[in-house]
């Protein structure tokens, strides 16, 4: 019951999950791995952007992708983080 509650609040963008652990010792990243299979929703499912539209993945287009963070790096200049849900994200 409470895991469909966070579930449905994660997809609804009205909660954000947080995880901690190390990789260097392994620490914390089983549950972090069960968990984003718990309460993350399926790549398959329609996503909702953070305009209020929804994305439905599909084989046939070329890209569906949500681009969640962008850093400025000092030496590489500007980093965005992608999540692709399908198709092939090529750097130009």
């Amino acid at each position: 019951m409470i895991d469909q509650v966070i579930s449905d609040s994660i997809k609804d963008q009205k909660a954000v999950a947080l995880f901690c652990g190390s990789a260097l010792k392994n620490k914390g990243i089983q549950p972090l791995i069960d968990g984003v299979i718990k309460y993350l929703p399926s790549p398959t499912a329609p996503v909702l952007t953070t305009l209020g539209q929804e994305v439905l993945p599909d084989k046939k287009s070329k890209l569906c992708a949500l681009a969640f963070k962008v850093v400025n790096d000092k030496e590489k200049g500007l980093i965005t983080f992608f999540r692709v849900y399908s198709g092939i994200l090529k750097n130009r």
